[in-house]
């Protein structure tokens, strides 16, 4: 449990300790952690939906067109939709989301919730520590690192609402969502690969994801400013 449970919590106190214009709320945070971990349920029903609607279509399930429209439509899209839009409907109108770092934060917090549940899962039915290991090296890591782009359009998005842009505004809502799906598309896609390197290059996408993901979270800190500035 613990190494279900502990990457999770360090990647949301990395994140937080990141917001230096104003720290968000505990108990704001365990709700968007929360709905996180809720968002799973609808993401589960309508991916098995998909994965039988695809299974129709597609009769080779090895084939690369089926892997391409199952992990990045089938999983990619269904679960950062799900995730965003659980996000969105705990934090979009509370005064405390009121500078752009904040989305960052809310995603990650969010995105963190739901890779846990699904951690937990995964370990408890029969992966072990070996599979608590490697998801903690690269699957918790991949569903934080999208939830900090995510945020970062979040937050964007945001601003513009508050600034009365509703065109730069829709602009950012729809790249924060289509932004982590390809990035979380492209590592599902890696991973169902069946090739001798493919481990090799999955683990270079993931330090390559991890520098650009640091590097945006410390140039979003930098940058951070409440929405009235």
């Amino acid at each position: 449990m613990l190494l279900a449970v502990f990457p999770s919590i360090y990647l949301i106190w990395y994140v937080y300790k990141m917001d230096g214009v104003e720290k968000e709320p505990f108990r704001l945070l365990a709700k968007v952690f929360v709905a996180g971990v809720l968002s799973a349920v609808p993401a589960v029903v309508i991916e098995i939906g998909l994965q039988h609607l695809f299974a129709g279509i597609f009769h080779d399930s090895e084939s690369v067109v089926y892997l391409l429209v199952q992990n990045f439509i089938g999983v990619a899209l269904v679960e950062e939709f799900c995730k965003r839009e659980a996000i969105k409907r705990r934090v979009w109108n509370k005064p405390e989301f009121n500078c752009t770092f904040d989305g960052i934060v809310y995603c990650v917090c969010g995105s963190l919730g739901f890779a846990t549940i699904e951690n937990i899962l995964y370990i408890f039915n029969g992966g072990g520590y070996q599979v608590a290991v490697m998801r903690a090296l690269m699957a918790i890591p991949l569903h934080a690192f999208c939830g900090v782009y995510m945020g970062y359009y979040f937050g964007m998005a945001k601003k513009a609402a508050q600034d009365e842009c509703e065109a730069r505004a829709e602009t950012c809502m729809t790249m924060c969502l289509i932004v982590p799906m390809l990035i979380h598309g492209a590592y599902d896609f890696l991973l169902s690969l069946n090739y001798d390197w493919m481990m090799l290059a999955i683990v270079v996408f993931c330090i390559a994801l991890d520098a650009m993901a640091i590097k945006r979270i410390r140039n979003s800190s930098r940058d951070d400013m409440p929405f009235w500035y």
